[in-house]
């Protein structure tokens, strides 16, 4: 279970004429995921079970909801940015909306 340590939240106006589509992706440069998790495999007979410590490479301690969708012309969506890292390192990322 994370714990979250932050929470922004923000509004998008669309002041143009035309739906907005929108997707936010977290750019985070310089960045090496350091997580681990332990993964147990468990045999079948006479061999006992293994565990092994893998780098979890989809860790990122930012997170923006809803991720994608559309605003309508003239309306506005609200966002939720929420940092929640698993360990005690500093982290830097950037928001980017395409």
């Amino acid at each position: 279970m994370n714990v979250v340590w932050c929470v922004c939240r923000f509004t998008l106006s669309n002041k143009g004429a035309v739906q907005l589509d929108y997707n936010w992706q977290v750019l985070m440069e310089n960045f090496t995921p350091t997580i681990q998790r332990a993964v147990t495999f468990i045999s079948e007979g006479d061999r006992p079970e293994s565990r092994v410590d893998v780098v979890d490479t989809q860790y990122i301690p930012f997170t923006v909801t809803p991720e994608f969708g559309t605003i309508a012309a003239g309306k506005k969506a609200n966002f939720t940015v929420k940092f929640s890292p698993l360990d005690t390192n500093d982290y830097e990322g950037r928001l980017v909306c395409t």
